[in-house]
């Protein structure tokens, strides 16, 4: 059996992949990977997907007589996924789990910001499908903003037309120069997890979604840590 210290450590790992794993899977839409068709050309505007709830790494057991054995335990989502569909899925979830208890925790994060071209990736999860797939996730992330803020789209011309009434009601015109760069920072909040005797599942969990400088004032008082940036 593990001695109380390192199974708290254990769990903490666990429960802090687990939470990632919930980020980063890949979901399905009609079969396939939402990843692959959604990664689009430089300039090419997107749109929101329908509502889904993805095939999901939600628990695991961890036999006491072999440590570095593991029974994963999974939500087939809303397509409720079976057979090969659903053993692709989680074979490439598994190895988003393994690459994330390998990499350092300091090193999970990937960074696609204009302002940083020489801090995209750590180059230890470069090497891997998690790190691979984050940065392709936060492609992905970034391509929809600037689709949804995209003054000829339904959400950007209300958006746009909000921030020139602003500006002229503030400022007294509607000319004045305006800052529209301005980083988003994804990081865990808060998570229910489950334990006994071996087993860990997350009940509910949730991410926080800041902008930069709120993120700072937290991270000066806690340190925490982004996912994406």
């Amino acid at each position: 059996m593990f001695n109380t210290a390192v199974r708290r450590t254990f769990y903490k790992i666990s429960c802090s992949v687990l939470i990632l794993m919930l980020v980063i899977n890949p979901a399905l839409s009609q079969g396939q990977s939402v990843l692959a068709p959604v990664m689009t050309s430089l300039g090419q505007m997107i749109g929101l997907t329908p509502n889904y709830t993805p095939v999901m790494l939600k628990g695991m057991i961890v036999n006491p007589q072999d440590p570095l054995k593991f029974d994963f335990i999974f939500d087939t989502g809303t397509y409720n996924a079976k057979g090969n569909e659903l053993g692709q899925e989680a074979n490439k979830i598994i190895k988003y789990f393994l690459a994330a208890i390998t990499v350092p925790e300091k090193e999970l994060w990937v960074n696609l910001s204009p302002e940083e071209k020489d801090r995209i990736i750590p180059d230890q999860l470069s090497k891997t499908a998690l790190g691979r797939d984050m940065l392709a996730s936060d492609y992905v992330l970034k391509q929809l903003t600037a689709s949804l803020h995209h003054p000829d789209s339904a959400v950007g011309k209300q958006l746009w037309a909000k921030i020139y009434d602003l500006a002229e009601n503030e400022l007294g015109s509607r000319d004045a120069a305006i800052n529209t760069l301005n980083r988003v920072w994804i990081m865990p909040e808060k998570a229910q997890v489950w334990e006994h005797e071996g087993k860990v599942m997350i009940l509910q969990s949730h991410l926080k979604v800041m902008m930069e400088a709120d993120y700072l004032k937290g991270a000066q008082k806690i340190g925490s840590r982004s996912i994406w940036s």
